[in-house]
């Protein structure tokens, strides 16, 4: 009888032990399933590799489809990541240490992942390798959050420069419009008519000043919230397009300046002529403000495109700083002293693509910069 006891009471619990390995084994699936976290198990004496079934899920393939082997893991890491991630695994193997990287698998379905893949060696008393442990984690989700991190962080610098900016810019013509009105009410009073002139003049320009930094800054927001759509028509004549930006930009001009225009070819054209428009008294503009000389609109129409090139002979573009002229609120170092939001260019590209056109330039600093802008002609 007491034999029967100690029989029951050896199987209660080898029925425990069972229970709490299969509860365990439950608890770790539950875990790595939501860590997306496999974990394997490399004999280096035996060559034997055992992993978990999450490292089948992260590789595409069902529980046990095809034994678990170095081979295997190796064949589906992403063949730019390969050679690395052999090198880490052999050093740490030679070294009997451990080894962490960030890596990318691609999957059975061909989509990739990025993950982490660490490993550690396991020695015996005599400190002869005898394994490698190690775990690989899907960090897609971490990812997609650092990012999200990384544009809310970059909208807010740009809120921060655009307030900055926006400040910076209003000051300078509010500050003249102030001041001459101020002038041009005395001049009005002591019946000085020319220096009353005058004064209107600059309080116009000044206007004309703030508008256009509002129009940067509207265009800017619609752009970015995807507002502005084209609409292609066949134009009647592209020199009368011209002509008006030309006319727009009057107000800017030097003593002395003026804006030098040739077309050649057919006058009819296919073109959204409110963005070509805009995109002309943008270039215009920067050529005006950046040089004391006549500036150069050339616009020719082939069979295939709409070119236009728009020359100056100005403080040009330092050559370090050429590929940043397109970036929001970019302002080469020579221009410090000359008004302006850094944001025109960023406008005229973005109005160009939605053109399906291109933008390109030249420049060699104080020599000047050609902008030369290619829009197709077939609709």
């Amino acid at each position: 009888m007491k034999q029967k006891s100690t029989y029951q009471e050896l199987e209660n619990k080898i029925k425990d032990l069972e229970y709490k390995l299969n509860y365990r084994d439950h608890m770790l699936a539950e875990t790595q399933s939501l860590s997306k976290t496999g974990s394997w198990d490399w004999n280096v004496l035996t060559n034997q590799v055992e992993w978990t079934d999450m490292i089948f899920f992260l590789l595409g393939l069902a529980p046990n489809e095809l034994p678990p082997s170095y081979e295997l893991a190796l064949q589906y890491v992403h063949h730019d990541d390969k050679e690395r991630y052999q090198l880490l695994l052999e050093e740490a193997v030679s070294q009997k240490s451990s080894y962490y990287m960030e890596n990318r698998i691609t999957k059975k379905d061909g989509s990739t992942i990025p993950v982490i893949s660490q490993g550690i060696c396991q020695l015996n008393d005599k400190g002869n390798l005898i394994r490698m442990i190690g775990t690989v984690q899907d960090i897609s989700e971490q990812k997609t959050l650092l990012n999200q991190l990384k544009k809310e962080k970059e909208l807010n610098e740009l809120k921060s420069q655009f307030v900055s900016t926006a400040s910076h810019e209003f000051r300078t013509p509010l500050t003249a419009i102030l001041s001459s009105v101020h002038l041009a009410e005395r001049c009005f009073e002591l019946k000085k008519r020319e220096k009353f002139d005058k004064h209107v003049t600059t309080i116009k320009s000044s206007v004309k000043k703030l508008v256009n930094i509002l129009d940067d800054f509207l265009s800017l927001d619609k752009l970015e919230a995807g507002k502005v759509i084209t609409n292609a028509t066949e134009v009647n004549n592209i020199e009368k397009i011209a002509n008006e930006a030309i006319s727009a930009t009057q107000g800017f001009w030097k003593e002395g300046q003026s804006i030098n225009y040739k077309h050649v070819g057919k006058k009819e054209v296919i073109i959204d002529a409110k963005l070509l428009g805009r995109v002309l008294i943008n270039l215009l503009s920067n050529a005006i403000k950046y040089s004391n000389s006549e500036v150069h609109l050339d616009t020719e129409h082939t069979e295939q495109n709409l070119r236009v090139q728009v020359r100056d002979t100005g403080i040009g573009i330092p050559l370090k700083e050429q590929q940043n002229m397109y970036g929001l609120f970019f302002r080469a170092s020579n221009v410090s002293n000359i008004q302006g939001t850094g944001l025109g260019l960023n406008i005229v590209r973005k109005h160009i693509e939605l053109m399906k056109g291109t933008i390109s330039f030249e420049s060699e600093l104080n020599r000047g910069t050609t902008f030369f802008v290619k829009i197709p002609q077939k609709l």
